[in-house]
């Protein structure tokens, strides 16, 4: 730990301290048990800082043997006093909860306030006061539980609106708990009231909302106790929404401000087809994918996978053959079908780019070698042509041509060059290779005697 904070000794000489370092975050959990009475005003931030870290609370004996009776890896403790009892009590940041500890390592929340940081504890003698920070508050402790006690939750988050279902809690004793929800994190005047008083489990009086509050009082019965709350919900069913859609050899817009190649070859050959979909899916639905293809200037599409296939990963790898050369379009269906009854489903498409369905080489013609000039054209159904370079036979170094027009550009592509530099004169063999756009290749060979 990189700050020992506060140290508390007992009238036995045993010692506590609370160490902590500053770089995690989040915050801490657990029931309070206490009540609070508001007065003062609001202003600067107390001591301690607000931003979460983790802390410890360590015990040495009085052999100086140490032992370490609670770790928070959410919350750091700016402070620490002991109670009545000698029992050590820690103040917390990040969520402003005041905790305590037995011999036996059980955690408990004593305190729970709105602010952030626990700054400053007195809980012996008749002025017992916890201060707080971010923003700077002081409270009046009037009691420990009996009928006054109130303890209100950390507003609670679905994430979406949502409807609420049952209101559960684990205890003892006669406890009365209350809801109420709303759509900011915050509770404002646009939250509802509290619902009615629950005695015993049931369902949540609250409106629908994305957010939810909680709150306990012990008026029946002053020695109850309040272990856990559980709050049923379902959350609306929100679309999933298909974003990109990436297949073949459509790479997007690279937002690239370089330069590139003119005329390169491609990568080896293949008739599979890889295909894959970012998808935007706010509540998280299991989501199950129909994938189509069309051949561009048709209307019909075309379902690559059997009805009875359900398919749920974002990728697909389509083999293309025995399909007709051409250029193409994917488009991928999302629905939420898996989780949802009929009426409730949702379903969105998006359709790709068009790419290329190329798996048969291109052809060399008018290929000759007459002098110096090697001239020939190169053609591919589908195309483009992408790269043409020339070799004498036997050998390992290879020469690239430009067409004639200088640009890679068309499915033919003449070209006329001048090999003088390579060749040398009388009777030679040369090899010739044209690639088309999808890696497909084809090699002539000419003679000069």
């Amino acid at each position: 730990r990189t700050d020992v904070k506060a140290i508390a000794v007992t009238s036995k000489g045993v010692v506590y301290a609370v160490a902590n370092n500053y770089n995690g975050g989040g915050g801490s959990s657990g029931m309070p048990m206490g009540m609070l009475g508001g007065m003062g005003g609001r202003g600067g931030a107390g001591s301690g800082s607000s931003r979460p870290g983790r802390g410890e609370l360590m015990r040495f004996d009085t052999n100086g043997v140490a032992e370490q009776m609670m770790e928070s890896s959410s919350t750091h403790f700016p402070t620490l006093v002991l109670d009545e009892q000698e029992r050590p009590v820690v103040g917390g940041a990040g969520e402003g909860r005041v905790y305590t500890v037995t011999d036996n390592h059980v955690e408990r929340v004593l305190v729970d306030t709105e602010e952030k940081v626990i700054a400053a504890i007195n809980l012996v003698g008749g002025n017992k006061y916890i201060a707080t920070g971010d923003p700077v508050v002081f409270h009046t402790v009037k009691g420990k539980g009996g009928p006054d006690a109130v303890w209100t939750s950390q507003v609670m988050d679905a994430g979406l609106r949502a409807n609420w279902g049952k209101l559960e809690w684990r205890g003892e004793g006669a406890l009365e708990l209350q809801t109420r929800s709303g759509n900011t994190k915050k509770p404002d005047k646009t939250w509802s009231a509290w619902g009615k008083s629950l005695a015993a489990p049931g369902a949540i009086d609250a409106p629908a909302a994305r957010y939810l509050q909680v709150r306990a009082r012990w008026a029946k019965d002053p020695n109850a106790k309040l272990f856990e709350v559980k709050a049923a919900f379902i959350t609306d069913n929100a679309r999933a929404l298909i974003t990109e859609i990436k297949a073949g050899d459509d790479g997007g817009d690279t937002g690239s401000s370089s330069v590139p190649a003119s005329g390169s070859k491609k990568g080896s050959p293949s008739t599979k087809v890889n295909v894959s979909w970012k998808v935007d899916n706010p509540d998280n639905d299991k989501l199950r994918y129909r994938i189509f293809y069309q051949r561009e200037g048709a209307k019909t599409w075309f379902a690559l996978l059997e009805n009875a296939v359900l398919h749920t990963s974002t990728s697909y790898t389509w083999d293309t053959s025995g399909v007709p050369e051409g250029r193409y379009r994917i488009r991928v269906d999302a629905t939420d079908e898996l989780v949802n009854p009929p009426g409730k489903v949702t379903k969105h498409s998006l359709i790709s780019r068009t790419f290329t369905v190329d798996n048969t080489a291109p052809a060399l013609t008018n290929l000759k070698l007459a002098g110096t000039k090697l001239t020939g054209t190169a053609t591919d159904q589908v195309g483009p042509i992408s790269y043409i370079e020339f070799s004498l036979v036997g050998k390992k170094t290879w020469f690239p041509i430009h067409p004639t027009d200088g640009v890679f550009d068309e499915a033919s592509e003449t070209f006329d060059v001048d090999v003088s530099n390579h060749v040398p004169k009388g009777p030679h063999l040369v090899v010739v290779r044209a690639y088309d756009d999808a890696g497909n290749k084809v090699e002539g060979t000419i003679g000069r005697n």
